[in-house]
């Protein structure tokens, strides 16, 4: 009797250890989870801006219908150069 109730204590202390190592892992990956959607937002934030102030650039030199062309273009390469890695890198 005394066996089997070592062998409970031990089974409780090692869900409970579980458990905190569970906990401590969610943390973390909420933490990251959240940098890395700041990171996103601040960075998508960075490209739009770039994009118009290069769009303001180009406006004064050739015209708006030239920059925005040229703008969105740019910005469409941009995005199938990052669709394209991203899908490369989750290939392998």
């Amino acid at each position: 009797m005394e066996a089997l109730s070592r062998l409970v204590v031990a089974f409780c202390d090692l869900v409970e250890a579980e458990a905190k190592l569970l906990r401590r892992r969610a943390v973390e990956a909420a933490t990251g989870a959240t940098l890395v959607l700041v990171a996103g937002f601040c960075v998508a934030l960075g490209l739009a801006l770039l994009g118009r102030g290069g769009y303001l650039v180009l406006a004064r030199l050739w015209g708006p219908v030239a920059a925005s062309g040229i703008t969105g273009g740019l910005f469409v390469a941009l995005g199938g150069w990052l669709g394209w890695t991203v899908h490369n890198r989750i290939r392998s």
